[in-house]
């Protein structure tokens, strides 16, 4: 199970980019597919993407809209995972937005 979470807190916005998987083997050189949310899919089998520019306005990925997790690296002596990450998400008003170009490396 891998959850991270990205905040931008400069200003007073708190934008916060998330990456959820839960049952699968995160593997380098694997790519994942971001296509579950914590609202539809309760108990996530597989990874999801959500963006937040609040509490109240959140923006999830689903069946429709996706992404993708690629695992670069896992280095689990030195508790280190990277990789890059790009998905698509709608709110509930139906407004899209597009995350582009992210990457991490995290320890845990």
């Amino acid at each position: 199970y891998f959850t991270m979470n990205f905040a931008d807190l400069r200003g007073t916005t708190n934008k916060r980019v998330v990456l959820q998987t839960s049952k699968i083997d995160l593997q380098a050189g694997q790519t994942y597919i971001l296509n579950k949310n914590v609202i539809n899919d309760i108990d996530i089998e597989g990874g999801g993407g959500l963006f937040s520019l609040s509490t109240t306005n959140r923006y999830y990925t689903n069946t429709i809209k996706t992404g993708e997790l690629k695992v670069t690296r896992v280095d689990l002596a030195n508790s280190i995972i990277s990789g890059t990450f790009w998905f698509d998400a709608v709110n509930q008003a139906g407004e899209v937005v597009e995350i582009r170009e992210g990457r991490f490396d995290w320890n845990y």
